[in-house]
C-alpha cells in the first residue's frame, strides 16, 4: 500500500495508512455524502403483489429485488390499492427498524 517514508501531499506513509484505514472502506465518501452521478430521485417503481384489506397492509413487488412491506397509511393516492396496480414509492424503516415502503403512489 504505502511505503514507509514515502510522502504524499505532505503526509508520510504511516500517516496516510491511518487516513486510508478511516476512509478507505467507504472510498472516501462518508455515509452522509452523495456519491457522484447519482440521481436525487429516490422513488422506486413496483406493483402491488399482495394486499390484505382486512389487515390494511400488503407487499410491493419489484424486478430483481425482494418484496417490500407497506401499510395503507403510506398510500398517498385516493382509493385502496388493488393487486397488480403500478406504484412508485420510497424505502424507509418502520418502528422496528425493518425496511418498509413509504409515500406510496398509484400510477
Amino acid at each position: 500500500m504505502f511505503i514507509a517514508g514515502e510522502v504524499w501531499d505532505g503526509l508520510k506513509g504511516e500517516d496516510m495508512t491511518e487516513v486510508y484505514s478511516r476512509i478507505g472502506p467507504s472510498l472516501g465518501y462518508s455515509l452522509r455524502s452523495e456519491l457522484p452521478n447519482k440521481s436525487k430521485d429516490k422513488r422506486l417503481n413496483g406493483y402491488i403483489r399482495r394486499y390484505y384489506d382486512d389487515q390494511k397492509y400488503g407487499f410491493i413487488g419489484r424486478e430483481g429485488a425482494k418484496d417490500v412491506h407497506f401499510h395503507i397509511s403510506a398510500v398517498q393516492s385516493a382509493g385502496k390499492p388493488q393487486i397488480g396496480d403500478r406504484v412508485t414509492f420510497e424505502i424507509g424503516t418502520d418502528k422496528r427498524g425493518k425496511p418498509t415502503a413509504k409515500n406510496v403512489r398509484l400510477v
